[in-house]
């Protein structure tokens, strides 16, 4: 069951007030998200949904708004917006321009059953509106010089196209997002709490060799005695468990991380495992503007693969070790971000030193190309540690970044990689080696 808000309509003149008129704010409160997973059958849904199903009964609202809050957060990771519903008008508004284009947004509104117009306002101004169907102009997301005054004052632009011009066949209003957001937020944004969200404040550090992912890679050593070619696997996930209502400091987020990191030698005749390491603990994240931090509490721990134990008859080491860190990002825009940050082992068997630093860049593109599909990017990531001195340790990646034009929460990578440095599995901790390869990263 999805809570609603109901606020008074301003009605513009000449237009009866709103009998219903409901809010929703999304990322505030415990919601059913849809599963990423989900997202491409919801579109395919859509759009293959017959158009004479959407003359028949109209939904009830509740219905449209559930349902609309469902594809806005799977298909564009929208994390606090505001959602009214009235006679076929349904009524976008978010703070802060989102990075999707405007036009794709109003598509999607306009494919959900008894949606007939679409507005979009941002931070209570209206930038774009479209009627079914969706014939959106290619700037509908950019107001004209001449709108601007109105949309200064509080007023939506003329309610027959999109820059406010006139186009035949387009008779939509706007007046459901017309008033203006208190504090930047419809009805006061952030009075609940948000239960198992669809994605996390922190997003994966691409280039941390230990940071939770499914990924695959194959490896090459370069100069090392033992191992030659090297295939490892990776499996593990970040999952928000609970977060905090939206305040003027920020919100926080409670959260878990576990995974499995396994490297195989691929040139032994059973490709045997060599090395498997366990990773999992707790999350704790605050986010403001476009600074983000986490806090965590992790567990890991290292065992060899018994083929591989057998074959070479080395000695166990056993280690397991907990750090508590604390790492801090800054977003530059849409095409980057900087972190740094630190942490101490609190416990470590055997007794290793305690100090960790770690910084690193991460730069993606803000162009995507192949009709939006391809986007590049690239990550470097550098760790330090006591237990090695201090020397320096790198790892790089680098490659194209797989993602559908809607879907941007899904995320697939082909990377290239590269690491030198002290060996970051396990059992090899003493190791230093330098390795190139080809990695696969899956982002859900």
């Amino acid at each position: 069951m999805y809570a609603r808000r109901a606020r008074p309509h301003a009605a513009s003149p000449g237009e009866p007030p709103l009998s219903v008129s409901t809010f929703h704010r999304a990322g505030a409160y415990a919601a059913r998200p849809v599963p990423a997973l989900l997202a491409p059958l919801l579109l395919v849904g859509l759009a293959l949904a017959p158009a004479t199903g959407r003359a028949d009964a109209a939904p009830e609202p509740d219905w449209v708004l559930g349902y609309a809050e469902g594809a806005l957060e799977t298909a564009y990771s929208l994390e606090a917006f505001g959602l009214e519903y009235h006679d076929g008008l349904l009524a976008l508004d978010v703070a802060e321009r989102p990075p999707t284009p405007l036009d794709a947004l109003l598509r999607l509104m306009l494919d959900i059953d008894g949606v007939t117009r679409a507005t979009i306002a941002i931070d209570g101004t209206v930038v774009a509106r479209a009627t079914r169907p969706a014939d959106l102009p290619a700037e509908a997301d950019r107001p004209t010089e001449a709108d601007a005054p109105a949309e200064a004052a509080g007023e939506a632009p003329d309610e027959t196209s999109a820059s406010g011009r006139d186009a035949p066949g387009r008779t939509e209003s706007a007046t459901a997002t017309d008033a203006p957001i208190a504090n930047g937020r419809r009805g006061g944004d952030g009075d609940r709490y948000d239960i198992l969200s669809i994605h996390e404040l922190f997003d994966p550090l691409l280039a941390d060799p230990r940071w939770p992912r499914f990924e695959f890679a194959h490896l090459w050593y370069l100069g090392d005695p033992e191992l030659e070619r090297v295939g490892s696997v990776s499996f593990g996930e970040s999952l928000a468990i609970v977060r905090s209502p939206r305040r003027d400091w920020g919100r926080l987020e409670l959260g878990v991380q576990g995974g499995v990191f396994s490297v195989f030698d691929l040139e032994a005749p059973s490709q045997d495992l060599v090395n498997s390491d366990f990773v999992g603990g707790l999350t704790l994240t605050h986010h403001l503007g476009d600074v983000t931090s986490i806090l965590r509490l992790y567990h890991q721990s290292s065992h060899l693969g018994d083929e591989y134990l057998l074959r070479t008859g080395v000695d166990r080491v056993g280690l397991s070790f907990e750090v508590l860190d604390l790492l801090v990002a800054y977003q530059m825009g849409r095409w980057g971000r900087i972190y740094g940050g630190g942490g101490v082992m609190v416990h470590r068997s055997p007794a290793l030193e305690r100090g960790i630093v770690q910084m690193g860049i991460e730069l993606t593109s803000p162009l995507a190309f192949a009709g939006g599909h391809l986007r590049p990017v690239a990550a470097l990531d550098h760790q330090v540690r006591a237990e090695s001195d201090w020397r320096s340790d790198f790892s790089f990646v680098g490659g194209v970044q797989v993602e559908h034009p809607t879907l941007r929460r899904t995320r697939l990578r082909l990377l290239l990689t590269a690491y030198s440095g002290r060996s970051p599995n396990g059992q090899f901790y003493e190791r230093r080696i330098d390795t190139i390869g080809l990695g696969l990263q899956l982002q859900l």
